[in-house]
């Protein structure tokens, strides 16, 4: 029964951040063509992924107190980010390889393809979910922490932002 308290309360924190640190894009790619757009969700999101998961992981091994929890990364490589969230924003789409959008312009046949573009130019660091005639993006974690770009709602890096939400979710202080 405590298992459990613990899992519902570390994934209800992690699920009001995600949706808190959520926005989209204009359509990238269509699956459906003219039917339903791809949005992105904010690089926070593929952060929070990682840290439910880690956590996931070690509940299954049997941790059963928050404070016997650990961070699923090195604290030896927390680190400043590299490039400005406006800087990243300005390069976006050519490090993906994300064409331009505008269906008036762009057939059908030029819209095909484009989220295998974008996998393939991330290298799979960027996934898709599909659903209701709608796609949604977000970056990996282990994409997020190469290009180590500030992060746009939280304003510090994907290790920075890693730590401190293992910090709210298991009420410890590691790294500070």
């Amino acid at each position: 029964m405590k298992k459990i308290a613990m899992v519902i309360g570390i994934l209800s924190v992690l699920a009001t951040s995600a949706n808190a640190g959520y926005w989209s894009h204009t359509a990238y790619s269509d699956l459906n063509y003219m039917g339903g757009a791809t949005q992105m969700f904010s690089q926070e999101y593929g952060v929070l992924l990682k840290l439910q998961q880690d956590i996931k992981n070690q509940i299954a091994k049997g941790v059963t107190s928050k404070s016997d929890l650990k961070p699923g990364i090195s604290l030896d490589s927390v680190q400043s980010p590299d490039i400005s969230k406006e800087q990243y924003a300005k390069e976006y789409k050519n490090l993906y390889n994300i064409p331009d959008f505008n269906p008036a312009k762009v057939s059908k046949a030029d819209i095909g393809g484009n989220i295998e573009q974008v996998q393939k130019a991330s290298k799979g660091g960027i996934k898709f979910l599909q659903g209701k005639g709608k796609s949604y993006g977000y970056e990996t974690y282990e994409l997020l922490d190469t290009v180590n770009p500030e992060l746009p709602n939280a304003g510090m890096s994907p290790s920075q932002y890693y730590i401190q939400m293992f910090n709210k979710v298991t009420g410890q202080s590691i790294g500070k």
